[in-house]
């Protein structure tokens, strides 16, 4: 029987946590990412105690992680001289990105036109374009690994260098804001063209769930229904 990546990992933790001694090297990587953040940091830092409280007679021990939160919170000893901590260097700046844009100009009447001298009276409406330039963080990644812990994971520079499109990474950013703020996230305000698109998603998932798995003809046929999707 398959079994998910987080039951892998607690089976394999299990046999360094019962079976590791001082002459064992293990390399732990990513552990617990296959549940909550909440029971994932938990059951790290307590893997890590269990080591470090062994001293002399502990392992060997590499571990790779996202969860800032274990040093953060102090789950596991800051200064203990069984612990070394290291991250991989990146350097940071603020760049200056340069948009074209179109800028909409609307016609305004006489009277405006007297008191502004920016537009003049009767123009037409008309798209002119424009250079606007802003600043975004530039991350480089060096490739160097160097004692110290690192608290930023950039993931959001990474998604969009990886291709993940403009508009998904900029609602990640702004959800990422609000959750860090402890604020209230709103949905995303949905077009036509949307709204269409997650019925017709909404009809995916319906027919998927309606699937009996048992049958090759059902699959199948759900294959050759997802083709004819537009």
């Amino acid at each position: 029987m398959s079994q998910s990546t987080f039951a892998v990992d607690l089976m394999q933790v299990n046999n360094m946590l019962l079976h590791a001694t001082n002459k064992s090297l293990l390399l732990l990587d990513e552990f617990a990412k296959g549940t909550l953040a909440l029971d994932g940091v938990s059951l790290l830092a307590s893997a890590l105690n269990h080591f470090v409280n062994k001293k002399e007679s502990s392992p060997i021990l590499f571990v790779s992680t996202h969860y800032t939160e274990v040093f953060e919170l102090k789950l596991v000893p800051i200064n203990n001289p069984f612990i070394q901590y290291w991250t991989m260097d990146a350097i940071t700046n603020m760049v200056n990105v340069v948009s074209n844009i179109q800028v909409e100009f609307q016609p305004v009447s006489n009277d405006e036109a007297a008191s502004s001298s920016a537009t003049k009276a009767g123009e037409d409406t008309s798209l002119q374009e424009s250079n606007i330039e802003k600043q975004e963080l530039n991350l480089v990644c060096l490739y160097k690994l160097s004692k110290g812990k690192s608290l930023p994971s950039y993931g959001q520079i990474i998604a969009k260098t990886a291709g993940i499109p403009v508009e998904v990474v900029k609602r990640a950013e702004a959800v990422q804001q609000k959750m860090s703020k402890n604020e209230p996230i709103f949905r995303m305000e949905m077009d036509d063209k949307n709204n269409q698109y997650k019925e017709k998603c909404q009809r995916v998932v319906d027919q998927f769930f309606g699937l009996d798995f048992n049958s090759t003809s059902s699959i199948t046929a759900f294959v050759e229904w997802m083709k004819t999707l537009e």
